[in-house]
């Protein structure tokens, strides 16, 4: 099973695996780039705030070029972080979406 939250929840938990571009400096777990978005994702998503923009760039730059079952096998077990609280828009919980719709699972945030 895959699980999402975000550093601060669960940056020091062994099963962590960050999937930010820049995770912080205190985090020295797992990193998975294969899953962070772009520099000019997160540049133009900063400029202005297009949510919908960022989505058809995440989708189409990044998650296109993978393979969900590979992923899957590659990071099950793990809590895929980033930033962002559960109730802000983050790239995690398209993840999240992409891994469910392909491989019919649920991923799930973790509270604590």
């Amino acid at each position: 099973m895959i699980f999402t939250s975000n550093f601060s929840k669960h940056g020091t938990d062994s099963r962590a695996c960050s999937i930010s571009l820049y995770p912080p400096k205190f985090y020295v777990g797992k990193q998975y780039k294969n899953l962070a978005p772009t520099f000019w994702i997160l540049s133009k998503y900063k400029r202005d705030h297009d949510e919908d923009a960022y989505i058809k760039s995440y989708y189409s730059e990044v998650l296109s070029k993978l393979d969900p079952e590979k992923i899957y096998k590659e990071l099950d077990g793990s809590i895929l972080l980033c930033y962002e609280k559960k109730e802000d828009f983050c790239h995690r919980f398209l993840v999240a979406d992409w891994l469910e719709y392909y491989l019919k699972i649920e991923v799930k945030e973790l509270e604590k």
